[in-house]
C-alpha cells in the first residue's frame, strides 16, 4: 500500500498603510510517500535528472522482493526441520525412558524405575512448554507490532 501527503510552506508579511498593524502569515508545504517506489511523478523527475535510474531502481526493488522470499522459504524450512528433530528426540527420550524403568522395575527397584518415568515425562513436557510459550510470545509481539503500524497508518490517512 503506497501514501502520498502534500503540505506547503509560505511567509506573508502584511501591514496596512499607515504602519499601525502588522499581520504575519507562515504555510508549511512538505510531500511525503510511504511504500516501495515512490509517486509516477517523483520518479519521472528523477528520471529526467539521471537517465536509467527508474530501470536500476524496479530492478533492485525485484531483487529485494526475491530476497525477502528466500529468506521466508528458509525460516519455514529450518523451522520445519527444527520440529521434526524435536519430535524425533522427544520419541527416542520416551524410549530410553521406558528402558531405564523397564530395568528398574527388573531389578526390583520401583522406586529407580518411577523416577525415571518422571524425569523422562518431565524432560519432554517442559520442552513442549518452553516451545509453546516461545511461539505464543514471538505471535504477541509480532501482532502488537502489526497492531502498532495499522495504527501509524490509520492516524496519516487521518491527517492528509
Amino acid at each position: 500500500m503506497s501514501k502520498r501527503g502534500r503540505a506547503q510552506s509560505r511567509k506573508d508579511d502584511l501591514s496596512l498603510g499607515d504602519g499601525s498593524a502588522h499581520m504575519s502569515q507562515t504555510i508549511t508545504r512538505a510531500e511525503y510517500f510511504e511504500g516501495t517506489l515512490p509517486p509516477p511523478e517523483m520518479l519521472a523527475q528523477y528520471e529526467s535528472l539521471q537517465p536509467g535510474l527508474i530501470v536500476w531502481l524496479m530492478n533492485r526493488v525485484e531483487s529485494q522482493q526475491v530476497h525477502r522470499m528466500d529468506l521466508e522459504q528458509f525460516a519455514v524450512k529450518e523451522r520445519y526441520k527444527q520440529g521434526s528433530r524435536g519430535q524425533l528426540f522427544a520419541f527416542l527420550l520416551g524410549i530410553a525412558t521406558l528402558l531405564v524403568a523397564g530395568y528398574g522395575f527388573y531389578l526390583s527397584q520401583p522406586l529407580a524405575g518411577f523416577g525415571a518415568v518422571v524425569v523422562g515425562i518431565g524432560s519432554i513436557a517442559s520442552a513442549y512448554y518452553v516451545g509453546q510459550a516461545r511461539e505464543a510470545r514471538e505471535k504477541k509481539e509480532k501482532d502488537e507490532k502489526l497492531h502498532t503500524d495499522q495504527k501509524a497508518i490509520q492516524r496519516k490517512g487521518r491527517s492528509s
